[in-house]
């Protein structure tokens, strides 16, 4: 089954550090998991999908309880858990980032558009929506993946840090004509951001020099047609400052 899904942490090592401090120490409300937004897009067949609640949300790490979907009004669900686009045409939840976290968005995009016309299906973060209009426009930390069908050579997935087209690294090449796990990376954990995306264990990264705006988590598509299915965006927090305070003192 496609999936999207976006998770975030303090962190890898110092998080299970201090995960384990926490355990040793008996403070069970001092690390916690929590989803921020999950949809597995249930509606019926042909339901228009701007406006409708995210199956799951909640106000923590940037997000927003009770958030609803900002969408171009052609993306409806497929009746099969997922939501079908086209282009122009993306797709939003609100979403600010915090520091001091990793965020990480997954997506399973399905790109079911053949041929060399230079259409993709992409994810990232986005300054702003806009609902019918290139996704690329201003968006950073973000990639796309293409439909690499025969005769499509070169149509390989590419990476951004943006903003818009700027910043870009290729990915490797696909070899499942379009249907490809994405994973974007946003590191606020130090005082220069960085982002990075992952695909059919090719990677790359750029830090920012001035770290970015970010309002949405965004998905979308351009030239090409596919699905999106399953979106869900998991936190795990973990007091690290306040166990090493306690911890040393």
């Amino acid at each position: 089954m496609d999936t999207t899904s976006f998770t975030t942490s303090r962190g890898f090592s110092f998080a299970a550090a201090a995960l384990a401090a926490a355990a040793s120490l008996g403070l069970a409300g001092a690390a916690s998991a929590s989803t921020i937004y999950s949809d597995n897009f249930v509606q019926a067949s042909g339901t228009v999908l701007n406006g409708q609640v995210v199956q799951s949300s909640a106000t923590y790490a940037g997000g927003t309880a009770g958030a609803t979907w900002i969408a171009d009004l052609n993306i409806k669900t497929s009746g099969s858990n997922s939501v079908n686009v086209g282009s122009p045409q993306n797709m939003y939840l609100p979403f600010s980032p915090d520091a001091g976290y990793i965020y990480t968005l997954t997506a399973t995009l399905n790109d079911t558009t053949p041929g060399s016309d230079g259409g993709w299906l992409a994810a990232g973060f986005a300054p702003k929506t806009a609902i019918g209009s290139g996704f690329y426009n201003n968006n950073y930390d973000w990639a796309l993946v293409r439909n690499t069908a025969a005769g499509t050579a070169g149509e390989t997935p590419q990476y951004f840090g943006g903003p818009s087209a700027t910043n870009s690294s290729g990915l490797g090449t696909t070899v499942d004509n379009g249907l490809q796990t994405l994973i974007i990376t946003l590191n606020t954990s130090a005082t220069a951001w960085t982002g990075s995306a992952t695909i059919n264990g090719a990677s790359d990264s750029y830090t920012y020099a001035t770290n970015p705006t970010i309002t949405d988590v965004a998905l979308g598509a351009w030239i090409d047609s596919g699905t999106i299915s399953n979106f869900s965006r998991v936190t795990v927090k973990c007091c690290g400052r306040e166990i090493f305070r306690r911890l040393i003192s």
